[in-house]
């Protein structure tokens, strides 16, 4: 029990804080001092996940040993060096780009590879909804006061200064991290091959493999989600309005965390993830083609419920998975790289289309990229709905 309450104190610290104020308060600060120019920050993020999955392949055969712990903390200290880059480099970030995102995008991969294999061993699959909602749940209920919080002091704070309160918490994630313990370790590899080869058999498999790409192309810090952000800070572009709306974008998650957790099965989830899907086409359409502050609101007030229970359903179908059989016992690790690979494959995907869109047509041009992603987001709403439909 002492685990899984350090382990979910760890990920709920860097979940709902910390990434926070590193997704659209850092995006508002970039912006910022690039005069508002798109081009520096999506490079930046396609640099960031290329290297977060090259970071996966450079420890694959560790986590296969069992050795995951003393990668977790280096993946928080790794974190902590990135934050005390911003401080250094402060405005000059502009010019260390890909410096920056390689530093983050190890930093995450030395964290994420063995945070989402101790999560899956530590939490077993019918604990996995409720624990998962907590997680959720607590996460939001963070998100709506964060934002705020930070709203308020990077009115009278720098960006910089407030990085140093979260250098510290990153020194109480290493500490939490003491209570963390791997079990017995052995002198395996990852044996690529043999799951090369479970793929091709496996329907469920594959089609694990298919959400994390669809998702990689939008909602799950992809593309989508990038251009959903850089609109926002666009429209709400001071600290404490970007604040406001992040908060009340958190309020709609956390009903639908309590939603998922508490009252949803399976069937009702099917069904929901369709008429998401749905609605979530309709609001980009509608905002594309008539771009105002009106269907702005409405297409976030979609993004924050519907986008929202796309997250959590592919988040637990991905765990629940890597506990199945043919899965847990040889192949955890692989599973994860693959899955790894299929998400970053496609975010680098997205962010190349994004950077071409931007520099030949202007960020104005993004507004239609939208639509491609909802159609893709439709995809995937039934792609998901079959799977918990055969469960």
């Amino acid at each position: 029990m002492e685990e899984k309450k350090s382990l979910l104190s760890i990920h709920i610290l860097f979940k709902s804080i910390i990434s926070v104020y590193f997704d659209s308060f850092f995006v508002l600060y970039f912006l910022g001092v690039t005069n508002y120019d798109v081009v520096p920050i999506v490079k930046y993020y396609f640099t960031l996940y290329l290297f977060l999955f090259i970071s996966f392949l450079v420890i694959r055969n560790v986590m296969k040993r069992n050795i995951k712990v003393p990668y977790l903390r280096i993946g928080i200290s790794l974190q902590a060096l990135y934050i005390a880059t911003i401080m250094l480099l402060k405005e000059n970030i502009v010019n260390y780009v890909f410096l920056v995102g390689i530093l983050r995008g190890f930093a995450n991969g030395f964290y994420y590879y063995p945070q989402s294999l101790l999560n899956s061993e530590k939490i077993t699959n019918q604990e996995r909804s409720k624990f998962d909602g907590l997680t959720f749940v607590i996460n939001n209920i963070a998100s709506i006061v964060i934002p705020i919080i930070l709203g308020v002091a990077l009115t009278y704070m720098s960006y910089i200064e407030i990085c140093k309160i979260f250098f510290l918490l990153f020194i109480l994630m290493f500490i939490l991290s003491f209570k963390l313990k791997d079990g017995k370790y052995n002198t395996k590899k990852a044996d690529i091959k043999g799951f090369i080869k479970l793929v091709k058999e496996s329907k469920d498999v594959k089609r694990a493999l298919l959400m994390p790409f669809l998702g990689g192309l939008t909602y799950f810090s992809g593309s989508f989600a990038l251009m959903i952000t850089l609109i926002k800070v666009m429209n709400f572009n001071t600290n404490l309005a970007l604040g406001t709306i992040e908060s009340v974008c958190a309020i709609i998650s956390l009903g639908v965390s309590i939603l998922y957790s508490l009252k949803l099965n399976r069937d009702k989830k099917s069904k929901l993830l369709k008429v998401g899907g749905i609605l979530i086409l309709i609001s980009l359409i509608v905002y594309a083609l008539h771009p105002t502050l009106i269907t702005f609101i409405i297409l976030l007030l979609i993004n924050s419920s519907f986008v929202w229970l796309f997250n959590l359903t592919a988040t637990t179908v991905g765990i629940d998975l890597s506990n199945s059989k043919e899965i847990k016992t040889k192949y955890k690790p692989e599973y994860l790289l693959a899955r790894e690979f299929a998400l970053n494959s496609s975010r680098c995907l997205g962010f190349i289309v994004v950077l071409i869109v931007t520099i030949k047509f202007g960020s104005d041009a993004l507004k239609y990229l939208l639509i491609i992603s909802g159609f893709i987001i439709l995809l995937e709403s039934f792609v998901t709905s079959k799977y918990l439909n055969e469960k």
